[in-house]
């Protein structure tokens, strides 16, 4: 079976599912108006095309979304490698107690005294 929009880039998806809108929208208008003015079988045909154009937004427009939340991935994947490798050396930074700064104090001697 043959992969959904295979053979179609991110551009070519975007042009043809702006297209359907436009056609759906124009059939709508189209039909809205003729059925307005009584002729029912020009309304019945722009009504089938803003249905067929509906077929095709769908179709074309989960074309285009798959390939631009790809296209989205892998532009962010060395970004995202960046911040994560940022946020990991701090993660170990925190892991890792402080040294303390004073002397230890000598044997026998109260460090709570002034």
């Amino acid at each position: 079976m043959r992969q959904l929009g295979r053979s179609l880039d991110e551009g070519t998806a975007r042009f043809a599912f702006q297209g359907a809108i436009g056609v759906g929208s124009f059939a709508t208008l189209a039909s809205l108006g003729l059925g307005l003015r009584g002729n029912t079988l020009g309304a019945a045909i722009f009504l089938v095309l803003a249905l067929i154009s509906l077929g095709a937004l769908v179709y074309f427009g989960r074309i285009y979304l798959r390939l631009r939340r790809r296209r989205w991935q892998s532009e962010l994947e060395r970004p995202n490698a960046a911040l994560q490798q940022l946020f990991d050396r701090a993660r170990a930074e925190q892991a890792v107690p402080p040294a303390s700064k004073e002397a230890p104090a000598p044997d026998g001697e109260d460090t709570d005294r002034a």
